[in-house]
């Protein structure tokens, strides 16, 4: 028998057209075929059935590229095509990413056709680390002044404190959480949110184990992914304007979009430093793949990550990796001997061992990554989280 799932993604094109929580998605659904589980996708125009080769049938919203409207249109022409939909074709409702649009839709879709949800938690965003005794209970005025910290304008910290808020309310309305760490899902007990598993994550099958000598190393380092708050892009510039100090020909690039992507910008220009640091924006993954062989570390100083599937990627393809100790990331890779962990904040020392890397300061790559990255265990799990909710098949 197939069982079939209504998954809800969201994404502001304008700012990415995927991120973590989709790739997972996308890999996550073309294993469960295996378990004769398929899905519908509901998202916004254009398909990523344009970028990547998915296994889903994809419901497309068209919506425009002004986030700050984006929830109004997304949600109006979401419950116009949930109510065109036919209930009896749907086991469950799959809500891809914790954030306030796909939980709002999620629900909603849950409620119209009287089907049991799930939601896959990536992070909290209003997680703050380094404050041990006060980041497992929210704040809002306390989330503000944190997105503030991070680099976003005051109506874009108050719009993302706000949306916290709501998604923490929502996020117990689901019958049942998959958390991608075990940390996640301590976070998630400790909201009151109940019916949690731990799932993981699925690195593509694509990103390969050995590269070949032929690559040439172009970059000094990269970073991957979203140049939003607590991604930590604004440390990054900082230090590796440090870095040229002492090595001026030092090339950074940098692969994403977000809400800090021309706060960034303007910075690089401001500072000089276009020779060193190549914003790059979106680029599809064949040019990804390509850009992390052709880099020699990968650097990240994010402090709200789930999982940090960029690591895992750069990693398979044998490359070395600075991050920040947060808990999230020294629980997937703490027992990596090629990831050096910095602690939270400290930029110079950061500086320090990018600069001791490339002179010569050589790690050994161990491709012997944690069990959590074994495809099979993650959607055995991923199988037994959906079968519960099939299982008890009430809603909330």
């Amino acid at each position: 028998m197939i069982i079939r799932g209504l998954a809800i993604m969201y994404r502001p094109h304008s700012l990415w057209a995927f991120s973590g929580s989709e790739r997972r998605f996308i890999n996550i659904s073309k294993y469960l075929k295996n378990y004769n589980i398929s899905f519908d996708v509901i998202e916004p125009y254009p398909s990523l059935n344009s970028i990547l080769n998915t296994s889903y049938k994809s419901h497309i919203i068209k919506i425009s590229n002004n986030v700050y409207i984006n929830l109004i249109e997304w949600l109006f022409l979401g419950v116009m095509k949930i109510f065109k939909l036919n209930k009896k074709q749907y086991d469950f409702i799959y809500i891809t990413n914790n954030n306030i649009y796909n939980l709002l839709l999620g629900i909603l879709a849950s409620r119209i056709l009287a089907l049991p949800s799930i939601v896959v938690v990536h992070h909290l965003r209003w997680i703050d680390y380094t404050n041990k005794h006060k980041y497992a209970n929210f704040n809002i005025k306390r989330t503000y002044m944190l997105m503030r910290k991070w680099g976003l304008n005051i109506i874009a910290s108050l719009i993302r404190a706000l949306g916290a808020y709501i998604e923490n309310i929502l996020l117990k309305k689901v019958n049942i959480c998959i958390a991608v760490s075990n940390t996640v899902a301590s976070q998630l007990n400790k909201l009151g949110c109940k019916n949690i598993y731990v799932s993981g994550n699925i690195i593509n099958e694509d990103f390969k184990y050995e590269v070949s000598n032929k690559h040439i190393k172009k970059y000094d380092a990269i970073y991957i992914g979203r140049l939003d708050e607590g991604k930590g892009i604004l440390d990054l510039l900082d230090v590796w304007n440090i870095v040229i100090q002492r090595l001026p020909e030092a090339k950074l690039i940098i692969i994403g979009k977000g809400f800090l992507y021309k706060k960034a910008k303007s910075i690089i220009k401001k500072k000089g430093l276009e020779k060193n640091i190549y914003l790059l924006g979106f680029v599809r993954d064949q040019e990804l793949k390509s850009f992390i062989v052709s880099s020699k570390i990968f650097v990240t100083l994010s402090v709200i990550e789930g999982f940090g599937l960029a690591i895992g990627e750069a990693l398979k393809y044998g490359i070395p990796v600075i991050c920040y100790d947060i808990p999230t990331l020294r629980e997937i890779y703490g027992n990596c001997n090629n990831v050096i962990f910095i602690r939270l904040g400290d930029k110079q020392k950061v500086a320090d061992e990018i600069i001791k890397f490339l002179r010569g300061s050589s790690l050994k790559v161990n491709h012997n990554l944690p069990n959590i990255f074994h495809s099979n265990e993650v959607i055995k799990k991923e199988y037994n989280a959906i079968k519960s909710v099939l299982v008890k098949g009430e809603m909330i």
